[in-house]
């Protein structure tokens, strides 16, 4: 950043970052994530996570009267997504893990139950079906791993997206 003042372009992870706390929140209080309505709502929530975090890469070009390098587009960007996933991912660890596993076992039951149903109708063996289930139960909800390997996962889906980013909006400023 050219400017102190310009840190406070990490806010927008910040504000990213909450929202998606909200939606976990109100899937635990009153949404039921696996019903059209909740998926439709994770969608939105995903692209609307993108861009305001877009957004504040558009905020500091124009604090910077339209430049930004590379790195500058490339660290705002990423920061605030490190923050958002890392707030959302966050949450949900501690509400499956501390705060109520009964609602990650039902979770991951519905998500077994949803699989299993997907697997009959497409008329799978029950042996392979049997050792997939395994697998995925071996797998699940219930072990922290698993968001952790999200966290990562999405943190290395985002830095390529903010690899494209950067390239995109970067504009050096002439040498005079």
């Amino acid at each position: 950043m050219r400017n102190k003042l310009d840190k406070d372009l990490y806010n927008y992870g910040l504000i990213a970052g909450t929202l998606a706390v909200l939606l976990q929140l109100s899937y635990y209080l009153i949404l039921d994530q696996f019903s059209t309505f909740g998926q439709i709502s994770g969608v939105v929530l995903i692209v609307v996570n993108f861009v305001i975090c877009l957004w504040s890469v558009i905020e500091l070009k124009k604090r910077q009267n339209g430049y930004a390098t590379f790195r500058e587009v490339f660290s705002v960007y990423m920061i605030n997504r490190i923050i958002n996933i890392t707030l959302s991912i966050g949450f949900v660890i501690a509400l499956y893990f501390w705060i109520d596993t009964d609602f990650r076992d039902m979770v991951v039951d519905k998500q077994l139950g949803t699989t299993m149903e997907k697997l009959s109708d497409a008329n799978m063996p029950a042996d392979q079906m049997e050792s997939t289930l395994e697998a995925i139960e071996n797998w699940s909800g219930r072990n922290i791993k698993v968001y952790l390997f999200t966290w990562l996962g999405y943190i290395v889906v985002n830095s390529i997206i903010g690899l494209i980013i950067a390239a995109t909006f970067k504009k050096d400023e002439p040498l005079v």
